[in-house]
């Protein structure tokens, strides 16, 4: 039986800080890396900081959001990464209530945890049981 070398890139991301987020989490993955992990997972929505809230309805938060999970994508190598991410699907129905949000894009935000592994996504888990109550407003 092959074992699985599991590292934890546990740390308090900062809500907003897509830019150090990110740098914290690559530091990481090249530890992880050097200690021969095979898999390294981060918090939900790390790159971003939990919880987001209304950072999501800003479009260019979301774009910058993708471009440092290419980053991340980019660095995996033959280490398998896990990370928390905002994902945005163009074109599926968005629902924002009464209020009005200018510059948003038309489609749908998803709560997701990217795995990456060589350089490409290999797999997307979009958490759909969204919690509603004190900071977790989610299904909104």
């Amino acid at each position: 039986m092959r074992l699985i070398r599991l590292a934890l890139g546990q740390f308090n991301p900062t809500v907003g800080d897509i830019g150090g987020n990110t740098d914290k989490m690559l530091e990481f993955i090249s530890q992880a890396r050097e200690e021969q992990a095979d898999i390294i997972a981060f918090p939900e929505l790390a790159i971003t900081g939990y919880p987001p809230e209304d950072l999501l309805f800003k479009k260019q938060f979301l774009l910058d959001s993708k471009k440092h999970l290419q980053r991340i994508v980019k660095e995996s190598g033959n280490t398998t990464v896990v990370v928390g991410a905002p994902e945005f699907i163009e074109g599926e129905p968005f629902h924002l209530g009464a209020t009005n949000y200018p510059d948003q894009l038309n489609g749908r935000i998803y709560n997701s945890a990217v795995v990456a592994s060589n350089g490409q996504i290999v797999n997307i888990y979009r958490k759909i049981f969204l919690p509603n109550y004190g900071v977790f407003d989610e299904q909104r």
